[in-house]
């Protein structure tokens, strides 16, 4: 009898000589321990369908908490406009300039309120009188060089580059235009492959050309193959025996490749391209060597030798030869090459106005001379076009261009020279709060190479110093760190922002101050509105003149407004905000109206009361559902079924089999009966300082003990409170805690309970919410409770968790018992093959005896 068998996913076939079926004797023999796997299997199931049960309660807790505990929720219940007592209705719905709220002590009736000031109460100011809109390059200056061949006595495209065997090769460079030297670099290596040395062998086999300190230097190169690969480092008194891939090198190059191959912390670098030297971890140079196999050390003794390129064409960029092994190249304004300049300035309307520089001067550029050149240029047309002298350049402290505007236009560059000056065509001086403070107080007077720290309107940027309101501002804008001088600590704003700078100022002086992109402004307002309000500053430095222009600041003012109540009592009353309280009415001013404006007041407790009524059917509805299941009876005769069992079944069997033997998973569950054990303590236990209860309000827990704590409204009761002391009701509900006004789930169980006491109802909700399904990490880097049980989709905890770890660890259970039963099964098998060969062997012999004795 023949059978195949994908135990060990092998193809068998067995039992030709015994007659046994090897599959359904092994099959038999390993029932129990598939049995065993099966359970695990079981208990793996388990803990998925619990994962599933809990995801799916975490979800219903997240919705109700966004629904009624996220601030940006129409329907937020913790909101002090869920209790008001009043409805409020403007006459006029369309007037947005006043807005008012009722609370106790407001009567019904009509209001009027009119403004008899100029205005609503204002801040203290001070606006800029001037623009100011300056932009940093992206780079520094990145001059083009070009390679030409004009005619025999007119060019700078032949390199006469020495191989290492001292020969000398003309290489002809590609003509052509190169943005900067490393694509010169690139191009010369790519000329120098195609020039033959010996057999096969290229220049760029010898030689490369790479760029080091603003010129292109030659260096030699090694070629590593198997007869040479195997190097010995000896270094600090170590030696370390190493194995380099084969290539073509620099002594840099190979620097790298030996540094990444050594132990210890050790690195090789070769700083001149001819010697290989060391440094230890800390960098610190160390003694050693690197050799070949055959003891030489790896060195070169002598430079590459470069020959002259010849004449030079004025128009393009003069190549100069120094040091034998270095080339570099005049930094050029070249015709037709980098020498267009335009600024596209936008005043508003529909169209825009583009202003061509006359061609920049050709000729050798420096960063000064080329400020001095657009600047000039720009000052030179600025008599036609006047929207030019609005516009300058200078240099920033790291040496790159600086684009001034004192307009509020927009402007763009464009044109040639754009990548030349460091940035592209299409830049826009559009200068935002990231941007660096000290550009703003950069300018010609100011020379960071000369240490001449003092700016055209006399600031010594390494010295400013300021107050605003009586605080003082030390600042040293030529330095990262701080430094003390004078016995003052400045603080370092070299590579400060505007808006570090800002946010500095707004701190403690009473002010907010701030830079528009809109209008290209900075503004400063006090923190506050009414006479009070003052900005005094002391500018030492001309600082802020700086920023501000010659501008003043304003006093804040106070407003002045007349209410009549609905009895008649009239008066009016000055206020320094324009949010203010009278009698139960609380005001907004917006802008100021024009007139009277009146608005109604009348009882509405409805409105309250469904709100009220709506987050306590959700919320009844939600801890109902969880009550169900951790009170649902477990259903043990029904388990998750095994694969055989499921082959036996339809899919309509199985799912009803299912659905029972997920009854109870989350069966008295402590995780959930402990929240939802202070869900209910929540509602009932005292509020201090609310001044009435629960219970005296019209609330009530269930007296079915099968609906779990629900909470049960006497509508009537709820009623009359609200209209009769709505602020009671608030306090109950929505009450903030003033000793711990900030939770944490890491706070101390002390600090923890006083919280607890003073929060109302609906505060202490949200809290238990945060403990359960908060996304963020407390300080112990924990998540809510049930996220680090069971995770939740979208979060890390959806792969980190308790019950995935659980699965996990199910799942390797399973992979290690299956692997030892497919060792078991073949073994088995081995054993049956054994047996098959014995009884083909003993059947053998029978056939021959019987032939032996003539019985066959």
């Amino acid at each position: 009898m023949s059978s195949i068998t994908s135990a060990s996913n092998k193809l068998r076939v067995t039992g030709m000589a015994t007659g046994i079926d090897t599959d359904a004797a092994i099959k038999q023999m390993m029932t129990a321990y598939y049995a065993r796997v099966d359970k695990v299997k079981q208990q793996q199931q388990i803990l998925q369908w619990k994962q599933e049960a809990y995801r799916d309660y975490i979800g219903q807790i997240n919705s109700l908490k966004s629904k009624y505990f996220d601030v940006l929720s129409k329907d937020y219940i913790l909101s002090s406009n869920n209790f008001s007592a009043f409805q409020v209705t403007p006459s006029d719905v369309s007037n947005t300039s006043v807005s008012a709220k009722a609370a106790t002590g407001a009567i019904e009736g009509n209001y009027k309120i009119e403004v008899t000031s100029e205005s609503i109460a204002t801040k203290a100011s001070l606006t800029a009188a001037k623009n100011i809109n300056v932009k940093e390059a992206t780079t520094g200056l990145s001059f083009p060089i070009v390679i030409k061949n004009v005619d025999a006595t007119n060019y700078n495209d032949i390199l006469s580059v020495t191989d290492k065997s001292g020969v000398s090769h003309n290489v002809t460079i590609t003509s052509g235009t190169y943005a900067n030297l490393n694509d010169l670099a690139t191009q010369i290596n790519k000329d120098m492959s195609s020039i033959d040395i010996s057999g096969e062998k290229k220049l760029s086999d010898d030689v490369k050309a790479v760029v080091k300190d603003g010129s292109i230097k030659l260096l030699k190169k090694i070629t590593i193959d198997d007869t040479n690969k195997n190097l010995t480092i000896d270094v600090n008194g170590t030696t370390q025996n190493i194995t380099i891939d084969n290539g073509s090198y620099t002594l840099e190059e190979l620097s790298s490749k030996i540094t990444s191959k050594l132990t210890g912390g050790y690195k090789a670098q070769s700083a001149d391209g001819q010697n290989i030297t060391f440094t230890d971890k800390d960098n610190v140079s160390v003694v050693g060597t690197a050799k070949f196999s055959d003891n030489s050390v790896i060195k070169f003794d002598t430079k590459v030798t470069l020959g002259s390129t010849g004449a030079s064409a004025e128009q393009f960029s003069n190549p100069t030869i120094s040091d034998s092994d270095t080339l570099s190249f005049d930094k050029r304004i070249i015709t037709g090459v980098n020498d267009t300049l335009s600024f596209t300035i936008f005043s508003g309307g529909t169209s825009s106005t583009t202003i061509s520089l006359d061609g920049l001067t050709a000729g050798v550029y420096d960063t000064d001379t080329l400020i001095s050149e657009i600047n000039n240029k720009l000052q030179a047309k600025s008599g036609t076009e006047p929207l030019l002298s609005t516009i300058s350049v200078s240099k920033s402290a790291d040496g790159k261009l600086l684009f001034n505007s004192t307009t509020s236009s927009q402007i763009t560059v464009t044109g040639n020279a754009a990548k030349t000056l460091g940035i592209s065509s299409g830049f826009k001086l559009d200068q935002s709060n990231s941007d660096k403070m000290i550009n703003l107080i950069m300018d010609s007077g100011v020379d960071f190479g000369s240490n001449d720290y003092i700016n055209n309107n006399g600031i010594d940027i390494s010295k400013v110093t300021f107050t605003i309101n009586d605080k003082e501002y030390l600042y040293d804008f030529t330095s990262a760190t701080d430094v003390t001088k004078d016995g003052k600590t400045y603080i370092g704003a070299k590579n400060k922002s505007i808006s570090d700078i800002l946010s500095d100022i707004s701190k403690g002086s009473n002010v907010d101050i701030s830079y528009s992109q809109l209008d290209r402004k900075f503004y400063m307002t006090s923190k506050d509105t009414g006479s009070s309000q003052k900005i005094t500053i002391t500018d030492d430095n001309k600082f802020i003149e700086n920023l501000f222009g010659n501008a003043t600041a304003v006093d804040g003012k106070d407003v002045v407004v007349k209410i009549t109540q609905p009895n008649g009592s009239s008066n009016t009353i000055i206020q320094s905000s324009n949010n203010f309280a009278v009698d139960g009415i609380s005001y907004t001013l917006n802008s100021k109206p024009t007139g009277e404006v009146t608005f109604g007041v009348k009882g509405d407790n409805d409105g309250t009361l469904n709100k009220i009524k709506e987050f306590i059917n959700s919320y009844n509805e939600l801890i109902g559902k969880i009550s169900s299941v951790v009170e649902e009876k477990k259903q043990y005769t029904y388990l998750p079924l095994t694969d055989d069992q499921k082959e036996d079944m339809g899919d309509e069997q199985i799912e009803k089999w299912e659905v029972k033997a997920k009854q109870g998973i989350l069966s008295g569950d402590s995780t959930l009966e402990n929240m939802l054990r202070q869900m209910r303590r929540a509602f009932t236990d005292n509020v201090e300082g609310a001044g009435t209860t629960f219970f005296e309000i019209g609330l009530n827990t269930s007296s079915d003990v099968s609906q779990r704590g629900k909470i049960i409204i006497d509508e009537e009761k709820l009623t009359e409170a609200l209209k009769n002391d709505p602020n009671k009701v608030m306090s109950l509900f929505i009450q903030k805690s003033t000793s711990e006004s900030y939770y944490s789930r890491s706070m101390t169980s002390d600090k923890r309970k006083v919280r607890y006491n003073e929060e109302g109802i609906f505060n202490r909700l949200s809290d238990i919410f945060e403990d359960n399904i908060s996304t963020y990490r407390d300080n112990n880097g924990k998540k809510g409770t049930l996220l680090e049980i069971a995770g939740i989709k979208g979060d890390f905890t959806e792969f980190k968790n308790t019950l995935t770890n659980q699965i996990e660890d199910r799942k390797t259970r399973i992979d290690g018992m299956l692997e030892r039963i497919y060792d078991k099964e073949e073994a088995y098998y081995k054993k049956f093959a054994q047996l098959e060969t014995a009884m083909n062997n003993m059947n053998s012999q029978s056939s021959w005896l019987a032939s032996q004795l003539g019985l066959s």
